[in-house]
């Protein structure tokens, strides 16, 4: 860090500003953002929109979304840690929950959310809405795109690369609070992918399981085995390629194994949670590699993780969601897997809406400037 008064920090802060701006003017997507808010408020204004009709309020839904964007936001800030003001913090986290989470979450968690797998109508995306469960795409994905713009936005570290492009290892980290703050997430995960069942005590009368009292079981387990596959695979993988063992790499592997199953951790057998936690793995890896090589940094690792491994969870569920535990959590008749018989209904709409997460990276492109002014 360096102090405010000295000319060659006056002088990096000139710098960055200018490459923010540059970068604003080459992005007219943000046009795009504008027109979508401006849109959004001429419908809350429009004459047959119902104001007076109360709807009750449901506590135990908003405190489920309100720690989900915290999550969304906590990702962010770990690709921009180290070199962002603690004003721009304010910035972002206001616009990210503010104005990104909600029509995020509408889109995946509402009845009439144009990607919801809790439609009740038969207007669904390519007949089949997407499946995520404990929100990967609405929390981790967004996080880790919105992150990945905003560490593009503000350039790498100082002294993260030498002279010559190579990594460098900075001082001052500590193992151990990696590692404590590891096992704090995974306890966190059995809240965010078994709780997002909410019900324990609802019998199911059709499929394998007795009710959802099993359900959440098994979602516990598929949880467990997809991030503690992709820690050993991590493990092993990068002691074959770099030639020593690294307790941070092991960390972010079972993490990014987490992540790459919160989809379709309740639709997915236990065999196929040990496949998408070893591929989730290798993303990552090959995620790290492709960053160093154009001296992209990330302190956490957190776009890698779970932007990359996110992206692979949504196309690992499109793959292999099984059609009795889709109807069981979802609805009867939805489709499900290719590998497991279901067709490429699901796999198309899981690929369509994709795209709509990188349209919320361009609107993130906003405050990701102003952060780095």
């Amino acid at each position: 860090m360096c102090h405010a008064s000295s000319k060659s920090c006056k002088r990096l802060k000139h710098a960055r500003m200018l490459h923010a701006v540059s970068l604003a003017k080459r992005f007219p997507s943000l046009l795009v953002c504008r027109t979508y808010v401006i849109n959004f408020i001429v419908h809350l204004c429009r004459r047959d929109h119902q104001w007076s009709e109360r709807v009750p309020l449901d506590y135990s839904n908003f405190l489920y979304q309100w720690t989900f964007a915290i999550a969304a936001v906590g990702i962010t800030s770990g690709s921009i840690a180290e070199r962002t003001q603690f004003a721009a913090y304010l910035i972002y986290s206001s616009f990210l929950t503010g104005f990104v989470y909600p029509i995020v979450s509408h889109w995946f968690c509402s009845p009439d959310g144009w990607t919801s797998a809790f439609r009740t109508d038969d207007d669904l995306l390519f007949g089949s809405e997407v499946i995520d469960f404990a929100g990967l795409e609405v929390v981790r994905l967004v996080g880790g795109i919105a992150g990945l713009w905003g560490a593009l936005i503000e350039g790498p570290r100082i002294g993260q690369f030498d002279h010559a492009s190579r990594s460098m290892a900075l001082r001052g980290h500590s193992a151990s609070l990696v590692v404590l703050g590891t096992f704090l997430l995974w306890f966190g995960w059995y809240g965010f992918n078994p709780g997002s069942f909410g019900i324990i005590l609802k019998p199911y009368t059709t499929g394998n399981y007795h009710g959802q009292w099993s359900a959440i079981g098994q979602t516990a387990i598929t949880t467990t085995l997809a991030g503690c596959t992709a820690a050993l695979t991590t493990l092993f993988g990068k002691r074959l390629l770099v030639g020593h063992w690294n307790v941070t790499d092991v960390c972010n592997g079972l993490l990014g194994g987490f992540a790459a199953i919160t989809a379709g951790c309740s639709v997915v057998e236990p065999w196929a949670a040990i496949i998408c936690g070893f591929v989730a793995a290798w993303v990552l890896i090959g995620c790290n590699r492709f960053t160093e090589k154009y001296k992209y940094d990330d302190p956490l690792e957190a776009a890698q993780l779970y932007g990359g491994c996110g992206a692979w969870g949504i196309i690992f569920t499109a793959l292999f969601a099984r059609k009795a535990y889709v109807e069981e959590v979802y609805t009867a008749g939805r489709p499900y897997g290719l590998f497991m018989g279901g067709g490429g209904k699901l796999l198309e709409a899981h690929i369509y809406s994709d795209f709509g997460d990188h349209w919320v990276g361009q609107c993130h492109r906003g405050s990701s400037v102003l952060c780095a002014i």
